[in-house]
């Protein structure tokens, strides 16, 4: 059974992972996330924190309910979606602790973490490494590296391409190949000592004009910390060392293999009735804005 959300345009929020509806939101105190910190995390490539074609519609929505939110400028951070790439995964998330820590010396009770797209990626990987905030909100979240970097031979994958239509399952599988080859790359240069020196790598992101290819240069140590299937981009992984099971996944049905992820890992989240998993038929970067409302209802069980 599925229930559709009130105030989304082809929204659906899966049942028995939530409240069903935003239903009575307007008769709600104005101010009811007064006691609520956000550490929200933009996506890939991100040109400043909030960037207003993105999730600056998702952070101004939440401030209006008076959410305290803050919107660090991540290691992925950069320029017309390539991203600079100055620090690890783990460096991000050690610019997280830093807000959460500095959002709590200010008396705020209930803590989150969030992010989109990379961000929504490093959420989830906040919750399984730190894990010392009140719930995580994944926007959109991706490249999951367990099944974008892994060989085709990997459970994840063989059971995607099963159900990947014969027309798109060849590019598919040209992808996952060439994802593979920068994996060896990458973790070949850094057992061989060679971390810290930089090479060239091929990469893919999502713009408003659709998917791009580009060419960056970075050092292999930290190109490998953000797509390692073994590190902390693995979100099924992740998303299974949560201490309690509170959690918001936003998915996107248009995106068929990043839904696929979203779904697998919040699944291995911790049981909670609390746990909510939304699927939009949006694109990539609207992904933010059309979830206000899912957002906004999912926090409103933390009101005090």
């Amino acid at each position: 059974m599925r229930t559709a959300l009130a105030g989304f345009a082809a929204a659906i929020l899966l049942a028995g992972t939530g409240p069903a509806s935003a239903q009575g939101a307007g008769a709600q105190d104005a101010a009811f996330g007064k006691t609520m910190g956000v550490v929200f995390m933009h996506g890939r490539g991100a040109p400043r924190p909030e960037d207003p074609d993105v999730i600056s519609p998702l952070t101004s929505s939440m401030r209006s309910y008076g959410v305290t939110v803050v919107a660090p400028v991540m290691p992925w951070a950069g320029e017309k979606g390539i991203p600079n790439y100055t620090g690890t995964l783990d460096d991000g998330l050690k610019i997280v602790a830093a807000e959460v820590e500095k959002l709590r010396s200010k008396g705020l009770k209930k803590m989150f973490v969030g992010g989109m797209s990379e961000g929504g990626r490093a959420a989830i990987a906040y919750g399984g490494k730190v894990g010392d905030v009140d719930g995580i909100i994944a926007i959109a979240p991706s490249p999951d590296t367990e099944i974008r970097f892994s060989a085709l031979d990997h459970p994840a994958l063989k059971d995607f391409m099963a159900r990947t239509p014969p027309e798109r399952r060849g590019q598919m599988e040209t992808l996952v190949r060439a994802n593979l080859q920068k994996l060896h790359t990458a973790r070949d240069m850094v057992a061989a000592g060679r971390g810290k020196e930089r090479a060239t790598f091929s990469e893919v992101n999502t713009s408003h004009t659709g998917v791009f290819e580009f060419r960056i240069s970075v050092p292999a140590e930290i190109f490998l910390s953000h797509i390692d299937p073994d590190g902390l981009g693995n979100m099924r992984l992740s998303a299974s060392k949560f201490r309690e099971g509170l959690a918001l996944f936003v998915a996107l049905d248009d995106i068929a293999l990043d839904r696929y992820a979203s779904r697998r890992a919040f699944n291995a989240v911790p049981k909670s009735d609390r746990n909510t998993i939304v699927e939009l038929n949006v694109s990539h970067l609207a992904a933010p804005r059309a979830s206000r409302d899912a957002v906004r209802t999912w926090l409103q069980q933390f009101a005090q």
